[in-house]
């Protein structure tokens, strides 16, 4: 038989996880038909309870799928709310990674129910329209549907890279401000470790096929499972970027903490003139007592808006804080500076590379206003 036929596990396959009740089989069943050439393609590796080999804890395999999956698939049905697995466990912990922006929900409409007010009812359903998959005269259509928009799902999800270590889109659009880094590090962790068991697994079934006799069926499992091993691998080193990124973060938190930012203002203020002993007589760059401590203001001003850019991973628009300028904007281009240096002094390289991005923006932001 000719490897074209041989399903391809790319480490680029998006992991798929399908919640569903076990009375739907039937239409799972046709789904996964619809799904295998995305499979074949190496564009999504598909997982569901009927997958878990016999010995293994079943409850374990789901939540260890669950929590690593990059799509969620809910068969939605009137058995799938009489479940209390599918709707109490499942579709919590699914909409908990969708919120948190590590996983993406899609809910496919199997059959006709009142599915409107549902906790996912605000998700883009298929197929189009969310009309339910049994009411189409031609269910295969209905399938077809399913499989463009799965397909166009696990292809955004590639294309833009799931983890996105450099930067966690996963908070990006949190513009209050408000600290949840803690408890994002924690939903990480827990994916890290789920992580880790899969590969423990596969590694443990690896050696067990290796130390046998190598038949057909065991060179093509083998193939499939090193497939799957090094798109957890890649997954798994995007994954402790991300973490490692957000706890230089909270370490730059802790230095800009709110207790400390007018101290740290006044200490800043206090080094600039202490190095540019000059300005002290120079009317037109610094002016009045009354104009240098508005100075000090506005420097705490520019701090909180670095705690606030450093706890949503991005510089917030500047417009936020409002300040014209009192003084030459040179002063003000001094203090940018003084702050990284005394950061330098005070916090490792690593977090001063991550105060900088913020720090940079505001030097940039008064270069280029000049």
């Amino acid at each position: 038989m000719s490897n074209e036929l041989t399903p391809v596990q790319s480490s680029q396959s998006v992991e798929v996880f399908v919640s569903y009740s076990h009375k739907d089989e039937n239409l799972l069943k046709r789904l996964e038909a619809h799904l295998s050439i995305l499979k074949r393609q190496g564009v999504i590796s598909l997982w569901h309870d009927r997958k878990i080999t016999p010995g293994r804890e079943w409850a374990n395999e789901i939540d260890s799928n669950l929590n690593t999956a990059d799509i969620i698939l809910l068969l939605v049905s009137v058995n799938f709310f009489e479940s209390d697995y599918c709707y109490g466990i499942e579709l919590k912990r699914a909409l908990e990674r969708h919120e948190a922006g590590v996983a993406r929900v899609i809910p496919i409409i199997i059959r006709p129910v009142d599915w409107q007010n549902a906790p996912f009812a605000k998700l883009n359903a298929l197929p189009k329209d969310g009309k339910p998959v049994t009411t189409w005269r031609n269910r295969d259509e209905a399938f077809v549907d399913v499989a463009r928009g799965i397909r166009e799902a696990a292809t955004e999800l590639t294309t833009n890279d799931r983890a996105k270590a450099t930067r966690p889109s996963t908070v990006s659009g949190n513009s209050k401000g408000e600290d949840i880094t803690p408890i994002k590090q924690e939903q990480l962790q827990r994916e890290i470790q789920d992580i880790n068991n899969k590969l423990n697994q596969i590694s443990q079934e690896l050696d067990r096929i290796r130390s046998t006799s190598v038949v057909r069926e065991d060179s093509q499992k083998e193939e499939e499972l090193e497939g799957q091993k090094a798109n957890l691998e890649e997954k798994l080193k995007d994954l402790e970027d991300v973490v490692q990124y957000m706890r230089l973060h909270q370490k730059v938190l802790e230095w800009l903490d709110g207790d400390r930012v007018k101290l740290l203002a006044e200490e800043t203020v206090k080094e600039v003139f202490t190095e540019h002993p000059e300005w002290e007589n120079l009317e037109e760059k610094v002016g009045s007592p009354e104009k240098i401590k508005q100075f000090r203001y506005d420097i705490e001003d520019y701090l909180r808006w670095l705690r606030r850019s450093t706890t949503v991973y991005q510089p917030l628009p500047l417009e936020q804080i409002d300040i014209t300028p009192t003084l030459n904007r040179d002063v003000y281009l001094e203090a940018f500076k003084v702050i990284q240096k005394k950061a330098s002094r005070e916090l490792s390289p690593d977090e001063v590379g991550a105060l900088e991005i913020y720090t940079s923006y505001l030097i940039e932001h008064f270069t280029s206003s000049d």
